[in-house]
């Protein structure tokens, strides 16, 4: 009986092991997908400010002349 008991809680954390194993998988390809988006979203406010900045600059040059 205590044998048993003992290869039954084996089993059951193999089994929650990889439960959490898979979860933890989950997660990870959701955070990198978040990642992702939010470097693409970095990159694009960096070209925006850069327009922004080279209209400003533009626009300073024409008052200039």
């Amino acid at each position: 009986r205590q044998l048993a008991d003992i290869l039954r809680q084996t089993n059951q954390d193999r089994i929650n092991w990889h439960f959490r194993r898979a979860e933890l998988r989950k997660n990870q390809a959701q955070l990198e997908g978040s990642l992702t988006a939010g470097e693409a979203e970095r990159v694009l406010l960096q070209q925006k400010l850069k327009a922004l900045t080279d209209l400003e600059a533009a626009i300073s040059t024409r008052k200039e002349e």
